[in-house]
């Protein structure tokens, strides 16, 4: 009976113990269920989240993508807008050169179509050289030494021209040495005494034989002492000539030509262009040489002259031509006649042009019995024009340069080039005038690059437009020259000013980088600091604002092209880490509270669970206890009973706990995930937001800019309109200016025709008249004396008694 009573306390002990483990389960369901709930509702928001990042990361590709097309559409935009302002600024500028052409073209026809100014004076000059020819030979074909004063008389009636004050000096420099090259007296006597005076010079040519002739020549009409020394050097500076009133000098040059005619060393080849550059050649004849050592049969001369005529207008050859005078030293006076006998001679059509131009400026044979009383300005001073180089009057810096260029070339044993040595000295000066340009723009673009704070781009490229017009205006006005060599220069000039202005710009941009950058690393360390200290829940709003505080002060205070840069890199930068260091304290903050909260509840849950667990297990100690006393045995089994029992407990409950601690682990998991998905979430629609904002604005720039592309479009269109009617118009006047221009100079040559014929004519009837003269006086030396007296007396009152004086001769 024993036995029965303790199996059936046994039993119950074990059902006792069975209802607490189904009562501990049952207590543990509920959080399993909040659990469970947690980790459903974590893993809805898990996929909520993924699909508002997909959708977020879609829509941002497709503003991307329509970013990127709108992109494309703009730069498509902007080359077409350059391609029309290319073509526009090939359209100025032919327009620019065809202007250039109608102003050539009229500069060129306007001595046809004015003849009161250029064609008058040819014609004038032309008639002056007649009439100088027939009283030349008029009285050198009388041999009584009577009618000298007469012939002087009528000579300086010719050549009168009002006396003007005047400074003469004796220089004897030479200019140029045996081996033709310069000398540095004459370079430094030119280049530094006569720099910027404007000179007419005057050349004496003719053979060795006739040096101590032509500097006592000068000397006479200097009024200067006849013992002056004659120069050894093959050119040399005789004497200089100032005239106050005027404000120019006159340099008298003489140069010795070879025996034979035909060039034979470096100085022979510079002689014709040392006559290029002067505005009077005399050319100095003594039978001893021949035609060919004087102007304009000089070969050196020919062979210049002919090059020019070849390459230039035939105005501007016209202009560089000098004027020409011959004396006759020798005693046969047979000069004239042999120029006389040269003119007749056929020349062939490499020359003809030149002989034509050198026929309308020569002046004459003189004499030198007709210069005796002569002063200086009586003989050549009508002459003695400042002369002038492609429409630029000739300095003694023109002059020493144009000397060296072409000593150069005559050293280099090449034929002398004019035009190139043009070039080279238009390219000299143009260079010298195109560095104080670059010079004019460096010293007003370089110091602004160094402002502090830095200029903006907009005022640094108007600065270097309006700078670009300023140093291109004054290399245009100190260049007036023409040549080609001139738009080089100016070409260069701009490639340098653009090259210089990328090296400015990129000292612009690295300075501007330095300074925003201190900026930006001062005002963010003073704002960031700010947020450090901000709590309860404030640290996102501070941060917000503190980037907001950081673009209003950056944007107010920084300068220069780079501050979008500068601050574009602290958005990508700085304000980026910022963000990531409060969504660390922000989730940092949100799962402490969390977790403390849940700790909190766990363990209330816990205590209330232990005491009800404790409650209980007090009183059926005290059932145990009681039962137990009755019988030791059954106590003992009992106990064996609890210990089995104890360790089962034990083991369960250490697993259900360690279960618990491993939810607990994963629920803390997942609410971090789910807490960083929702700021990933908020952090994808404001970027979302922010790339809206930026995609309107872009759209809006890109319509405003399209709209001004298309207003500059029908502009330039508009200007292309006008520049092709302009065209059309200046293509109407260059027909009618040509077709004048031909009539005009048909005209002309028809009366040119009409005068040769007119001069034929009058030669003929002045042979006749001469023959007819010379009949006359040989009947009138078979006269007596007396009667000669009577018919050639001045004093007398026109009254001969010729019929007396025959009378008594006859008887």
């Amino acid at each position: 009976m024993g036995d029965d009573e303790l199996k059936r306390a046994f039993q119950q002990l074990c059902g006792d113990y069975e209802e607490l483990l189904d009562e501990a389960a049952q207590a543990t369901q509920p959080l399993d269920e909040r659990i469970g709930l947690a980790l459903f509702k974590i893993d809805e928001s898990c996929a909520a989240a993924e699909l508002l990042r997909q959708d977020a990361q879609q829509t941002q590709e497709q503003l991307l993508t329509e970013l990127l097309s709108n992109c494309h559409e703009l730069e498509d935009i902007f080359l077409r807008v350059n391609l029309i302002e290319r073509f526009a600024g090939r359209m100025l500028q032919t327009t620019r050169e065809l202007e250039k052409r109608t102003e050539n073209v009229s500069r060129a026809a306007g001595p046809v179509f004015n003849p009161s100014t250029s064609v008058t004076n040819l014609f004038r000059s032309f008639s002056m050289k007649v009439r100088e020819e027939e009283v030349m030979q008029t009285f050198n074909a009388m041999p009584s030494k009577k009618t000298a004063p007469l012939a002087n008389l009528e000579t300086h009636h010719i050549f009168a021209k009002k006396k003007l004050p005047m400074d003469a000096s004796w220089r004897n420099v030479p200019l140029v040495d045996a081996a033709g090259a310069l000398t540095p007296e004459g370079t430094r006597f030119l280049e530094q005494d006569l720099a910027d005076e404007r000179l007419a010079v005057v050349t004496l040519l003719g053979p060795p034989s006739t040096r101590a002739a032509r500097c006592e020549l000068v000397a006479n009409l200097l009024t200067q002492e006849n013992s002056r020394p004659a120069p050894d050097d093959a050119l040399a500076l005789l004497a200089t000539i100032e005239y106050v009133e005027e404000d120019f000098q006159v340099l008298v040059l003489d140069v010795n030509t070879p025996e034979g005619g035909a060039p034979s060393s470096d100085l022979d080849l510079l002689t014709g262009a040392v006559c290029a550059l002067s505005s009077l050649v005399i050319s100095c004849y003594d039978e001893i040489g021949s035609t060919p050592c004087l102007l304009p049969a000089l070969p050196a001369f020919q062979t210049l002259f002919q090059t020019l005529v070849r390459d230039y207008a035939t105005m501007e050859v016209y202009e560089i031509l000098p004027k020409m005078l011959s004396i006759d030293f020798s005693p046969s006076r047979s000069l004239a006649e042999k120029l006389a006998s040269a003119e007749k001679e056929g020349a062939d059509s490499a020359v003809e042009a030149l002989d034509t131009l050198s026929r309308f400026k020569t002046k004459g044979v003189f004499y030198p019995r007709t210069m005796a009383r002569m002063r200086f300005d009586e003989f050549c001073g009508s002459h003695t024009a400042v002369k002038r180089l492609f429409g630029l009057e000739m300095t003694g810096e023109m002059l020493g340069s144009l000397l060296h260029i072409l000593s150069l070339q005559a050293l280099g044993q090449d034929p002398l080039d004019f035009g190139t040595a043009w070039d080279d000295y238009v390219e000299e000066k143009c260079r010298v005038l195109a560095e104080d340009a670059l010079n004019t723009y460096v010293d007003c673009v370089h110091p602004s690059v160094f402002e502090q704070p830095p200029i903006e781009l907009d005022a640094f490229t108007q600065l270097h437009e309006e700078i670009w017009r300023l140093s291109m205006d004054v290399y245009h006005s100190a260049s007036k020259y023409k040549s080609t060599r001139h738009r080089t220069v100016r070409n260069k000039l701009k490639t340098d000013i653009r090259a210089q202005y990328g090296m400015e710009l990129n000292t612009l941009k690295q300075k501007s980088r330095e300074y925003c950058e201190e900026l930006r690393q001062t005002l963010w360390t003073g704002l960031i600091a700010k947020t450090i200290y901000a709590h309860d829940g404030g640290t996102f709003a501070a941060m917000l604002a503190a980037i907001q505080e950081f673009d209003k002060q950056f944007n107010e205070k920084a300068r220069g092209p780079e501050k979008a840069a500068v601050l574009r890199e602290f958005y990508q930068h700085e304000a980026i880490q910022a963000f990531q260091r409060l969504e660390n304290v922000v989730t940092r903050q949100l799962s402490e509270s969390r977790l403390e909260e849940l700790r909190l509840q766990l363990e209330k849950d816990f205590a209330a669970k232990k005491e009800a667990l404790v409650e209980h297990f007090k009183q059926e100690e005290v059932h145990l206890r009681a039962g137990m006393a009755h019988d030791l045995e059954t106590m003992q089994k009992m106990h064996e009973a609890k210990a089995a029992r104890v360790k089962i407990d034990g083991s369960a409950t250490k697993r259900l706990r360690e279960e618990l601690t491993t939810l607990k682990r994963q629920y803390t998991e997942q609410e971090e995930k789910a807490i960083v998905l929702e700021h990933a979430q908020q952090d994808s629609a404001n970027r979302n937001g922010v790339l809206v904002t930026k995609v309107e604005e872009l759209e809006i720039a890109v319509r405003r800019e399209m709209t001004n592309r298309t207003e500059l479009v029908d502009t330039l269109a508009l200007t292309i309109k006008n520049a092709e009617e302009k065209e059309k118009a200046l293509n109407g006047k260059i027909a009618e200016l040509q077709l004048e221009l031909g009539e005009k100079t048909f005209r002309v040559e028809g009366e040119l025709q009409d005068l040769a014929q007119l001069l034929r004519k009058t030669n003929e009837e002045k042979e006749e008249l001469q023959k007819k003269l010379n009949e006359f006086f040989l009947k009138v030396t078979a006269l007596p004396e007396t009667l000669q007296q009577h018919l050639f007396c001045l004093d007398n009152d026109g009254q001969v008694d010729f019929a007396d004086v025959l009378t008594s001769y006859m008887s």
